[in-house]
C-alpha cells in the first residue's frame, strides 16, 4: 500500500469521525434553538456544558457561520489553527476573514442558494482548501461542511483541520516520484518491476528500442511472453 492511498484511507476516517461531531453538535444546537418553549433550565444547562466539552476538546476547528455569512461560534482550536481570538472571529464575515480572493466568486455564487435552501455543492462533503490564518499565512486546511437550521434559518456547521504538512510530504514525495522518473527514463539499460507471478509492473523506455513494445504495451502481461520460456528474472524487490 503507498503513501497516497493510506492518506485516503486516513481521510475516510477522519471523515466518520467528523460525520458523528457534527451530528453531537446539532444534536445539542437543536436543544439550545427557542424552538421547544417548555424547556427546564436545567435541561439547558446539561446541554450548554455538554457543548461547551465536546467543542472545547475537540482538536478540529469548529466554527459555526450564520445565514449572513458571518462567524458566530468558534472554538479553542479554531483560535489555536487561524490565529484569531474568539473576539476578534465572531462577527467577521468568515470568507472575507479566512478564504483567499480565488475562492470569492465561487462562494458568493454558492451562498445566495445556501442561505435560502440549505443546499449547495460542499454540504456533506470533506474538500481540499487553502485558508489565510491572522499571520497571513496560506494553510492547506480539510473543510467539511453541514447544514442545520437555527431559529428557521439555515447555518453552516465547518469542522477544520490542518493539512499542510501532510500536502507538503504529498508534493515532496511527487517530485521524488518524478525525479526517479526521469532518471530510469534517461538511462541505457532496461529498468522493470515483476510482481511474484511474473507479470510486469513497470518497465522503462527504453525498452521499446530494444524490442519494439512500447512501455504500455506491456505493463499487466507476463515477463516470459516477451523474452521466452527460458528466461529468469528476479521480483525480489517487487
Amino acid at each position: 500500500m503507498n503513501y497516497l492511498t493510506k492518506t485516503k484511507e486516513e481521510l475516510i476516517r477522519v471523515v466518520e469521525k467528523q460525520k458523528q461531531e457534527i451530528e453531537s453538535l446539532k444534536a445539542l444546537l437543536d436543544k439550545q434553538t427557542p424552538q421547544i418553549p417548555n424547556k427546564k433550565k436545567s435541561e439547558i444547562t446539561e446541554s450548554d456544558d455538554q457543548l461547551k466539552i465536546i467543542t472545547e476538546s475537540s482538536l478540529d476547528a469548529i466554527i459555526l457561520m450564520d445565514n449572513s455569512g458571518n462567524i458566530t461560534f468558534w472554538n479553542p482550536a479554531a483560535e489555536k489553527l487561524l490565529g484569531y481570538s474568539k473576539h476578534e472571529a465572531i462577527g467577521s464575515n468568515l470568507h472575507k476573514l479566512l478564504a483567499p480572493v480565488k475562492y470569492h466568486n465561487d462562494h458568493e455564487k454558492a451562498f445566495s442558494i445556501f442561505k435560502h435552501t440549505g443546499e449547495g455543492p460542499v454540504i456533506n462533503k470533506v474538500l481540499e482548501l487553502e485558508a489565510l490564518s491572522k499571520d497571513g499565512k496560506q494553510i492547506f486546511i480539510e473543510l467539511s461542511i453541514s447544514k442545520i437550521k437555527i431559529d428557521n434559518k439555515w447555518n453552516a456547521l465547518g469542522f477544520i483541520r490542518d493539512a499542510t504538512q501532510r500536502k507538503q510530504t504529498e508534493v515532496s514525495l511527487r517530485r521524488s516520484e518524478r525525479k526517479f522518473q526521469n532518471l530510469i527514463e534517461n538511462i541505457n539499460d532496461v529498468v522493470y518491476e515483476v510482481d511474484k507471478d511474473g507479470k510486469i509492473k513497470f518497465i522503462s523506455s527504453p525498452i521499446e528500442r530494444i524490442i519494439g513494445y512500447k512501455p504500455e504495451e506491456i505493463i499487466g502481461k507476463n515477463f516470459l511472453d516477451f523474452v521466452g520460456e527460458n528466461a529468469e528474472y528476479d521480483s525480489s524487490f517487487s
